[in-house]
């Protein structure tokens, strides 16, 4: 007996019960009152047919099962019928909606790596073909099958790096990290998100992207490598870290920014930049920047400033007592002012117009460390200053300059002592050779290259092309020093 329709369901199992007692009720009653044998006999067949309902309602109810369970359909039967009870919710649209679309220009069978986590430990992915895999959080290596490539479930970073994908739909407001590394975007947009930290998008073609009003948890942004003129108006309130080089930028205000503490923004075409005074690392090498002199002085907590390859003429970073690290290379700089600096063990000032003199002012200023480097090649007078007042506190220098002692100012009383070069001949004239006790020869850099027999005249021809340095001392202590460039 079927009352509800369609398969033999758990109404119809319950009404044919029914059905079955009250016939083996009638059979009872009508077997009381009579007591002929044909009687009996029809008793016992209504008593059959009771128990053949029975046995029907409950083949046709296991039937349903079976055939459910091999559909894939799982069903909860429960042994008691509750009246209140609400009917189960069906499955959250996100169930059957990708957090996360890539569309990627590999071909089948190219292999790909992606770093998912899910708040669940695992998520579903589907590797273009339709078909839904479990996967464990971490890194997955496959093969793609076709050039969509789908994750579902409760997704909270995806890092996708080198896949070639030139298009990605974003479903989820639950990232905390997106890692879009090197592929081959053209657009991005993001919906509002409030738990995102960390966004990465570099090495792609991005000339411009659409990010929700406000991002406030997000602290990394790395754009580096991309086609932007300008950052994104979005709020980011928690941004500490800015990665933005190679880029189009020519002016950039991060003064908003007051939680922004490292800054990279080199090889872009910059002539402005404005800056948070919670910087601490500054890197905008080959850019067009031109700071005042006293710029540096609001901040004070800047540890690493790194500028080499601008149009920086004139510095003084004597308000910057964390700096390590000062790159100034290549700025056409003259004037440069440090001091009070107990952390700085890097300068690099190499190719500037730096004279002697500020050069030894520099050195003096340095600090006393156990290991530092300063660089200075390129600058016209660097073997005219004392760079051993650098190395006497501990620090390497690519060029010494004069030796300790001051020969680098010819002593009055060895005027007497005449020399005369000749760079035609590449030959040095020495008026009284039996007054000289030694002849040192030193290479512009301040290495000793050697003694020299004290001679009326002493040949340089055999010497590389350079500029050399000859100290020559006397027998009554007597000390100059001869300039040769061969």
């Amino acid at each position: 007996m079927r009352l509800s329709g369609g398969r033999y369901d758990k109404f119809d199992y319950l009404c044919d019960m029914c059905t079955a007692v009250a016939l083996v009720r009638v059979a009872d009653i009508y077997h009381r009152k009579s007591k002929s044998i044909m009687l009996k006999k029809n008793f016992c067949l209504l008593l059959f047919c009771a128990f053949g309902v029975y046995a029907t309602a409950s083949t046709a109810d296991r039937a349903a099962t079976k055939k459910q369970s091999n559909t894939g359909i799982s069903v909860s039967v429960s042994s008691s019928v509750d009246v209140g009870s609400k009917p189960l919710s069906p499955a959250p649209a996100d169930e059957h909606t990708p957090a996360i679309s890539l569309s990627t220009t590999l071909t089948a069978g190219s292999r790909i790596s992606l770093n998912v986590t899910s708040a669940t430990g695992s998520y579903r992915l589907d590797l273009g073909d339709g078909n839904q895999i479990e996967v464990s959080s971490g890194m997955y290596r496959g093969k793609v099958v076709g050039n969509e490539i789908k994750i579902y479930g409760q997704v909270t970073a995806v890092a996708a790096s080198s896949c070639k994908i030139k298009g990605v739909t974003v479903n989820t407001h639950d990232l905390t990290l997106l890692n879009l590394t090197d592929n081959l975007l053209t657009e991005f947009t993001l919906p509002a998100n409030n738990q995102l930290t960390s966004l990465s998008l570099q090495g792609n073609r991005l000339k411009e992207m659409v990010l929700p009003a406000t991002l406030p948890a997000l602290s990394t942004l790395n754009i580096k490598g991309n086609k932007f003129t300008a950052l994104p108006s979005t709020d980011m309130p928690s941004l500490a870290i800015l990665i933005a080089g190679n880029n189009l930028f020519e002016t950039l205000e991060l003064q908003s920014y007051t939680h922004l503490q490292s800054i990279r923004v080199a090889n872009c075409k910059l002539t402005q930049l404005m800056l948070p005074a919670s910087c601490t690392e500054l890197h905008a090498e080959k850019n067009l920047l031109n700071f005042p002199e006293d710029y540096f002085t609001a901040f004070p907590a800047l540890q690493s400033l790194r500028l080499s390859s601008n149009k920086v003429r004139a510095l003084n970073v004597t308000a910057c007592p964390k700096l390590k690290e000062l790159e100034l290379k290549d700025n056409g700089m003259q004037r440069l002012t440090i001091a009070d600096l107990p952390s700085l063990n890097y300068v690099d000032l190499r190719t500037n117009l730096l004279s002697a003199t500020l050069l030894d002012a520099v050195y003096q200023a340095l600090p006393s460390v156990a290991r530092g480097s300063v660089k200075v090649t390129g600058n016209a007078e660097a073997a005219d200053a004392h760079g051993y007042i650098a190395t006497d506190k501990g620090w390497k220098i690519d060029v010494v300059g004069l030796p300790k002692e001051p020969t680098g100012i010819d002593h009055p009383a060895a005027m007497c002592l005449q020399t005369v070069y000749d760079g035609y001949t590449n030959q040095l004239y020495i008026t009284d050779a039996s007054a000289v006790a030694s002849i040192e020869l030193y290479a512009e850099s301040g290495a000793k290259l050697g003694s020299l027999k004290a001679e009326p005249v002493i040949d340089f021809s055999h010497l590389a092309k350079g500029l050399y340095l000859v100290d020559i001392r006397t027998t009554n202590g007597e000390k100059k020093m001869v300039k040769i460039c061969r």
